[in-house]
């Protein structure tokens, strides 16, 4: 990953593949498919109990995950702060009553706080106040595309620790559209954060967060990151006056 560019603890998780012997290496991702094959096989029992009751048809089936493992990407392991896609993108498969939309890809960016009120949508439930996602349901149910700008994740600081965690955390806040990509860290310098053209290069190879050539896109994107935040402030609880 050129001009990384990543602050402490977070940077000593680049290069920790090179800890384990490719044999170890292997054994790793080994272990990894073993835990996709197990989590397979559950969904296909709950599949098949779903039919063999007769209320798969009827049934709204929703499949995603929290993050992703880089899994030796970039010469990395586990999910330290580094927000590549290899993290940040996760699988979303709906299975809606009936034959709805069946096989229906979508590829616009959505994120995982719209899950809740597009599940709602569905069930025609209403959502609490407070709530910052948005509700797909509707366009879904009609085969439309759906898709925000851009997508918006963060890390936070994880002091004062109370439990045992496993990887090298730091604070860090991502905003990500189809073409760029900018990562801060917040609770480092200034000179930390990566910039990438994920349109010429996907593989996030080249850090363009200090090309003064790209400064512009840099300052762009910084103040669409601090506005998205801006407007994702805590709406509740809801103000009964102006004081």
């Amino acid at each position: 990953m050129e001009g990384c560019l990543v602050p402490e603890p977070a940077r000593s998780a680049i290069g920790e593949t090179k800890k384990y012997s490719s044999k170890i290496q292997r054994r790793i991702v080994h272990y990894y498919f073993a835990s996709i094959s197990l989590i397979d096989d559950c969904v296909g029992l709950l599949v098949k109990t779903l039919k063999d009751t007769r209320i798969y048809d009827d049934t709204l089936i929703l499949f995603t995950s929290d993050h992703g493992e880089f899994l030796g990407n970039h010469g990395l392991l586990r999910k330290p702060s580094i927000h590549c896609d290899e993290l940040l993108k996760v699988p979303l498969m709906m299975k809606l009553p009936g034959s709805r939309c069946a096989g229906t890809r979508i590829d616009g960016l959505i994120e995982l706080v719209d899950v809740y009120p597009t599940l709602a949508g569905f069930l025609r439930i209403d959502v609490n106040p407070g709530v910052q996602g948005i509700n797909w349901a509707d366009k879904i149910g009609k085969g439309e595309n759906i898709g925000r700008d851009e997508i918006y994740a963060e890390m936070h600081e994880v002091k004062p620790i109370f439990t045992s965690l496993v990887g090298p955390y730091t604070a860090v806040v991502s905003l990500r559209s189809k073409q760029w990509k900018l990562n801060l860290y917040p609770a480092a310098g200034i000179e930390y954060g990566q910039l990438f053209n994920l349109q010429e290069d996907p593989d996030e190879a080249r850090n363009l967060y200090a090309d003064n050539s790209f400064r512009a896109v840099k300052e762009e994107r910084l103040w669409r990151l601090i506005r998205r935040t801006h407007f994702m402030a805590d709406p509740v609880p809801l103000w009964l006056s102006q004081y």
